[in-house]
């Protein structure tokens, strides 16, 4: 930072709140000083400008200490490209009328409904629509500080087109594979209202494999749903009296 005023020599010393401050350059016509700033806690502090000859000069609450603007976390980490996911971006110094862009620093498309925490140490936001894949969210201040990029991850809303096979006896037991997309781990498959064990869900998000549950014979539906809460049935499975 600069200091400027009067009558600097060299060999000057310069205080943050009576923390010294480090890479001092005077000015050959002593009216600035240039020096880097100590790290200190947050909040205004005095600053004090000492010549080698004892004389010296100050400025209350002249410089004030931010805490960092930074963000660590977005949870949930993925979503769907219609958008509207809830998401929780945990960082420091945070301040309200915060802008949040996902996809680029400036041309990202804007979250909406942002809520900084007091604390400054968190927001909530809902995501824009995108389209699917990898994207870098972005934030800014509304003094201009802008910290990022965390990730975000977009996907297909969720969807289930088929089940092979798609009979099975009543003692269950029958490996299945769902096929569909925008199905994420964690996710739940329910036969007729009883969940299904053994769910594994491919890393490309459009299969999963589970087992069939017992059931009593006849028609039922398949339902996915995902952890966000996001469900899929326009599937069924007949399950058959075992021999």
């Amino acid at each position: 930072m600069t200091i400027t005023g009067t009558g600097f020599l060299s060999g000057v010393t310069v205080t943050f709140g009576a923390t010294p401050a480090g890479n001092i350059a005077v000015s050959n016509s002593g009216i600035f000083i240039i020096a880097t700033t100590p790290p200190h806690a947050a909040g205004s502090v005095g600053v004090e400008v000492r010549n080698p000859n004892g004389q010296s000069g100050a400025l209350n609450n002249g410089f004030t200490y931010n805490v960092p603007f930074l963000i660590s976390s977005v949870t949930p980490n993925m979503g769907t490209t219609a958008g509207g996911t809830i998401v929780t971006i945990g960082g420091t110094g945070m301040l309200p009328g915060v802008t949040v862009r996902f996809g680029g620093t400036f041309d990202g498309q804007l979250a909406t409904n942002v809520s900084v925490a007091s604390s400054g140490t968190s927001m909530t936001a809902t995501t824009p629509p995108h389209a699917a894949g990898l994207v870098g969210v972005f934030v800014t201040n509304p003094n201009g500080q802008a910290a990022g990029p965390a990730s975000f991850f977009y996907i297909v809303p969720l969807s289930v087109s088929s089940v092979t096979p798609n009979t099975g006896t009543t003692a269950g037991g029958t490996v299945v594979t769902i096929r569909g997309a925008g199905m994420l781990p964690g996710a739940t498959v329910s036969f007729g209202g009883t969940f299904a064990t053994n769910v594994s869900v491919a890393v490309s998000l459009d299969s999963m494999t589970v087992t069939t549950p017992p059931h009593a014979a006849g028609l039922v539906s398949v339902v996915v749903t995902n952890p966000s809460g996001a469900s899929a049935s326009p599937v069924s499975f007949t399950y058959v009296a075992t021999p």
